[in-house]
Protein backbone atom coordinates (compact mmCIF):
# COMPACT_ATOMS: atom_id res chain seq x y z
CA UNK A 1 0.00 0.00 0.00
CA UNK A 2 2.77 2.41 0.85
CA UNK A 3 4.52 1.49 -2.39
CA UNK A 4 1.50 2.50 -4.49
CA UNK A 5 1.08 5.73 -2.63
CA UNK A 6 4.72 6.64 -3.26
CA UNK A 7 4.24 5.93 -6.96
CA UNK A 8 1.27 8.27 -7.18
CA UNK A 9 3.22 11.02 -5.49
CA UNK A 10 6.13 10.61 -7.93
CA UNK A 11 3.87 10.81 -11.00
CA UNK A 12 2.14 13.92 -9.66
CA UNK A 13 5.45 15.67 -9.02
CA UNK A 14 6.60 14.81 -12.56
CA UNK A 15 3.44 16.30 -14.12
CA UNK A 16 3.82 19.41 -12.01
CA UNK A 17 7.46 19.81 -13.06
CA UNK A 18 6.59 19.56 -16.80
CA UNK A 19 3.87 22.17 -16.42
CA UNK A 20 6.24 24.58 -14.71
CA UNK A 21 8.82 24.20 -17.49
CA UNK A 22 6.23 25.04 -20.22
CA UNK A 23 5.07 28.12 -18.39
CA UNK A 24 8.67 29.33 -18.06
CA UNK A 25 9.28 28.93 -21.82
CA UNK A 26 6.15 30.92 -22.65
CA UNK A 27 7.18 33.78 -20.36
CA UNK A 28 10.71 33.84 -21.77
CA UNK A 29 9.43 34.01 -25.39
CA UNK A 30 7.22 37.05 -24.68
CA UNK A 31 10.06 38.94 -22.99
CA UNK A 32 12.29 38.35 -26.03
CA UNK A 33 9.77 40.13 -28.40
CA UNK A 34 8.22 37.04 -29.98
CA UNK A 35 4.71 37.98 -31.34
CA UNK A 36 2.41 35.17 -30.39
CA UNK A 37 -0.94 36.86 -31.13
CA UNK A 38 -2.40 37.80 -34.53
CA UNK A 39 -2.06 41.42 -35.65
CA UNK A 40 -5.25 43.51 -35.34
CA UNK A 41 -7.21 43.85 -38.56
CA UNK A 42 -8.50 47.06 -40.18
CA UNK A 43 -5.13 48.92 -40.36
CA UNK A 44 -4.39 50.10 -43.91
CA UNK A 45 -0.99 49.55 -45.40
CA UNK A 46 0.86 52.82 -46.09
CA UNK A 47 1.97 51.60 -49.51
CA UNK A 48 -1.29 50.19 -50.82
CA UNK A 49 -4.11 52.29 -49.36
CA UNK A 50 -2.46 55.73 -49.27
CA UNK A 51 -4.65 58.69 -50.27
CA UNK A 52 -3.62 62.03 -51.88
CA UNK A 53 -4.69 65.22 -50.15
CA UNK A 54 -4.02 68.33 -52.33
CA UNK A 55 -4.29 70.57 -49.27
CA UNK A 56 -1.26 68.95 -47.59
CA UNK A 57 2.23 70.18 -48.47
CA UNK A 58 4.32 67.85 -50.63
CA UNK A 59 6.45 65.42 -48.72
CA UNK A 60 8.60 62.37 -49.35
CA UNK A 61 6.93 59.73 -51.47
CA UNK A 62 6.90 56.30 -49.77
CA UNK A 63 8.43 53.51 -51.73
CA UNK A 64 5.93 51.95 -54.12
CA UNK A 65 3.36 54.77 -53.90
CA UNK A 66 2.01 56.25 -57.16
CA UNK A 67 1.49 60.01 -56.87
CA UNK A 68 -1.11 61.79 -59.05
CA UNK A 69 0.24 64.05 -61.83
CA UNK A 70 0.78 67.69 -60.83
CA UNK A 71 -1.98 70.14 -61.72
CA UNK A 72 -0.67 72.84 -64.15
CA UNK A 73 -0.86 76.36 -62.81
CA UNK A 74 -1.78 79.23 -65.19
CA UNK A 75 0.22 82.40 -64.68
CA UNK A 76 -1.08 85.50 -66.44
CA UNK A 77 -4.27 87.31 -67.29
CA UNK A 78 -6.99 85.97 -69.52
CA UNK A 79 -7.94 88.57 -72.15
CA UNK A 80 -11.45 88.13 -73.55
CA UNK A 81 -11.71 88.14 -77.35
CA UNK A 82 -12.38 91.52 -78.81
CA UNK A 83 -15.87 92.14 -80.06
CA UNK A 84 -15.88 93.16 -83.73
CA UNK A 85 -17.24 96.61 -84.39
CA UNK A 86 -20.76 96.41 -85.72
CA UNK A 87 -21.21 98.13 -89.06
CA UNK A 88 -24.33 100.28 -89.13
CA UNK A 89 -25.71 102.54 -91.87
CA UNK A 90 -24.71 105.55 -89.78
CA UNK A 91 -21.14 104.29 -89.31
CA UNK A 92 -20.69 104.04 -93.10
CA UNK A 93 -21.17 107.81 -93.48
CA UNK A 94 -17.91 109.61 -92.71
CA UNK A 95 -17.86 112.53 -90.28
CA UNK A 96 -17.04 115.20 -92.88
CA UNK A 97 -19.93 114.03 -95.05
CA UNK A 98 -22.27 114.23 -92.08
CA UNK A 99 -21.13 117.81 -91.49
CA UNK A 100 -21.77 118.69 -95.14
CA UNK A 101 -25.25 117.12 -94.96
CA UNK A 102 -26.07 119.23 -91.92
CA UNK A 103 -24.79 122.41 -93.60
CA UNK A 104 -26.38 121.94 -97.03
CA UNK A 105 -28.71 118.93 -97.08
CA UNK A 106 -30.08 119.70 -100.57
CA UNK A 107 -26.71 119.67 -102.32
CA UNK A 108 -24.08 117.10 -101.34
CA UNK A 109 -21.35 115.61 -103.52
CA UNK A 110 -20.10 112.26 -102.28
CA UNK A 111 -18.59 108.91 -103.24
CA UNK A 112 -20.34 105.57 -102.77
CA UNK A 113 -17.62 102.94 -102.20
CA UNK A 114 -18.73 99.35 -102.77
CA UNK A 115 -17.87 96.40 -100.54
CA UNK A 116 -16.66 94.38 -103.54
CA UNK A 117 -13.16 95.44 -104.59
CA UNK A 118 -10.91 93.64 -107.12
CA UNK A 119 -7.72 91.90 -106.02
CA UNK A 120 -4.78 90.51 -107.97
CA UNK A 121 -2.08 87.89 -107.56
CA UNK A 122 1.14 89.84 -107.06
CA UNK A 123 3.23 86.91 -108.22
CA UNK A 124 1.46 86.97 -111.55
CA UNK A 125 1.86 90.73 -111.89
CA UNK A 126 5.58 90.54 -111.11
CA UNK A 127 6.11 88.31 -114.13
CA UNK A 128 4.63 90.94 -116.47
CA UNK A 129 6.20 93.98 -117.99
CA UNK A 130 4.87 97.42 -117.05
CA UNK A 131 2.80 97.66 -120.23
CA UNK A 132 1.38 94.15 -119.80
CA UNK A 133 0.59 94.83 -116.16
CA UNK A 134 -1.27 98.05 -116.96
CA UNK A 135 -3.30 96.41 -119.73
CA UNK A 136 -4.13 93.36 -117.63
CA UNK A 137 -5.22 95.27 -114.51
CA UNK A 138 -7.37 97.72 -116.47
CA UNK A 139 -9.12 94.90 -118.30
CA UNK A 140 -9.73 92.92 -115.11
CA UNK A 141 -10.94 95.93 -113.11
CA UNK A 142 -13.38 96.96 -115.82
CA UNK A 143 -14.79 93.43 -115.99
CA UNK A 144 -15.04 93.24 -112.20
CA UNK A 145 -16.86 96.58 -111.93
CA UNK A 146 -19.33 95.61 -114.64
CA UNK A 147 -20.27 92.54 -112.59
CA UNK A 148 -20.63 94.30 -109.24
CA UNK A 149 -21.89 97.84 -109.96
CA UNK A 150 -25.32 97.26 -111.60
CA UNK A 151 -27.31 96.71 -108.35
CA UNK A 152 -25.98 99.92 -106.80
CA UNK A 153 -26.41 101.84 -110.05
CA UNK A 154 -30.05 100.74 -110.19
CA UNK A 155 -30.59 102.16 -106.70
CA UNK A 156 -28.95 105.45 -107.74
CA UNK A 157 -31.13 105.65 -110.85
CA UNK A 158 -34.23 105.15 -108.71
CA UNK A 159 -33.13 108.03 -106.46
CA UNK A 160 -32.49 110.14 -109.55
CA UNK A 161 -36.03 109.52 -110.74
CA UNK A 162 -37.36 110.71 -107.37
CA UNK A 163 -35.25 113.88 -107.54
CA UNK A 164 -32.77 112.96 -104.77
CA UNK A 165 -29.84 112.46 -107.18
CA UNK A 166 -28.94 115.17 -109.72
CA UNK A 167 -26.07 113.41 -111.49
CA UNK A 168 -23.69 110.49 -111.06
CA UNK A 169 -21.01 108.45 -112.80
CA UNK A 170 -19.09 105.29 -112.01
CA UNK A 171 -15.42 105.17 -111.01
CA UNK A 172 -12.91 102.47 -111.78
CA UNK A 173 -10.65 102.50 -108.72
CA UNK A 174 -11.80 102.11 -106.12
CA UNK A 175 -14.97 100.40 -107.23
CA UNK A 176 -17.37 103.27 -106.51
CA UNK A 177 -19.74 105.97 -107.77
CA UNK A 178 -19.58 109.73 -107.69
CA UNK A 179 -23.00 111.12 -106.77
CA UNK A 180 -24.30 114.67 -106.69
CA UNK A 181 -27.54 114.68 -104.72
CA UNK A 182 -29.21 115.28 -101.40
CA UNK A 183 -28.74 114.00 -97.86
CA UNK A 184 -31.71 111.70 -98.46
CA UNK A 185 -29.71 109.91 -101.16
CA UNK A 186 -26.83 109.46 -98.72
CA UNK A 187 -29.08 107.89 -96.09
CA UNK A 188 -30.81 105.61 -98.59
CA UNK A 189 -27.55 104.29 -100.06
CA UNK A 190 -26.06 103.73 -96.61
CA UNK A 191 -28.78 101.14 -95.92
CA UNK A 192 -27.44 98.83 -98.63
CA UNK A 193 -25.34 95.79 -97.64
CA UNK A 194 -23.20 96.08 -100.78
CA UNK A 195 -22.11 99.63 -99.87
CA UNK A 196 -19.06 99.84 -97.61
CA UNK A 197 -18.55 103.58 -97.15
CA UNK A 198 -19.79 107.00 -98.17
CA UNK A 199 -17.18 109.76 -98.38
CA UNK A 200 -17.42 113.48 -99.01
CA UNK A 201 -16.09 114.75 -102.32
CA UNK A 202 -13.50 117.32 -101.25
CA UNK A 203 -13.58 119.90 -104.02
CA UNK A 204 -10.54 121.93 -104.96
CA UNK A 205 -11.06 125.33 -106.55
CA UNK A 206 -8.07 126.74 -108.40
CA UNK A 207 -7.78 130.28 -109.65
CA UNK A 208 -5.69 131.39 -112.63
CA UNK A 209 -2.68 129.04 -112.66
CA UNK A 210 -0.53 131.69 -114.36
CA UNK A 211 1.93 133.16 -111.84
CA UNK A 212 0.91 136.68 -110.80
CA UNK A 213 4.25 138.35 -111.20
CA UNK A 214 6.06 140.68 -113.50
CA UNK A 215 6.11 140.45 -117.28
CA UNK A 216 9.68 139.20 -117.15
CA UNK A 217 8.70 136.16 -115.16
CA UNK A 218 5.91 135.47 -117.66
CA UNK A 219 8.42 135.66 -120.47
CA UNK A 220 10.76 133.33 -118.62
CA UNK A 221 7.94 130.86 -118.17
CA UNK A 222 7.06 130.89 -121.85
CA UNK A 223 10.66 130.66 -122.93
CA UNK A 224 11.39 127.57 -120.85
CA UNK A 225 8.28 125.83 -122.12
CA UNK A 226 7.28 124.70 -118.62
CA UNK A 227 4.24 125.62 -116.55
CA UNK A 228 4.68 126.96 -113.03
CA UNK A 229 1.99 126.79 -110.35
CA UNK A 230 1.52 129.08 -107.40
CA UNK A 231 0.45 126.82 -104.53
CA UNK A 232 -1.02 129.82 -102.70
CA UNK A 233 -3.69 130.06 -105.38
CA UNK A 234 -4.94 126.51 -104.77
CA UNK A 235 -7.95 126.84 -102.49
CA UNK A 236 -9.64 123.86 -100.84
CA UNK A 237 -13.24 123.93 -99.75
Amino acid sequence: MKRHFSLYISVGLLVLLVACNNEQKLTTGQSAGVQLTAAPTGIASPTTNATFDPELPPGPVPSGEIMPPPVPTFVGTLIPPSTPTQVTPESKVQADLKAAMATEPKHVEFFVVLVAQPSFDNRLLDEMSNEERATYTQREVEAFNKRTQPPVEAAILKLQQSGEVYSYHSKMAPNSFYVNGTSVAVKELSLRDDVAQLNLNHKMRMSDPTPHSSTNSLQRTESTGSSRWNIDLVITE
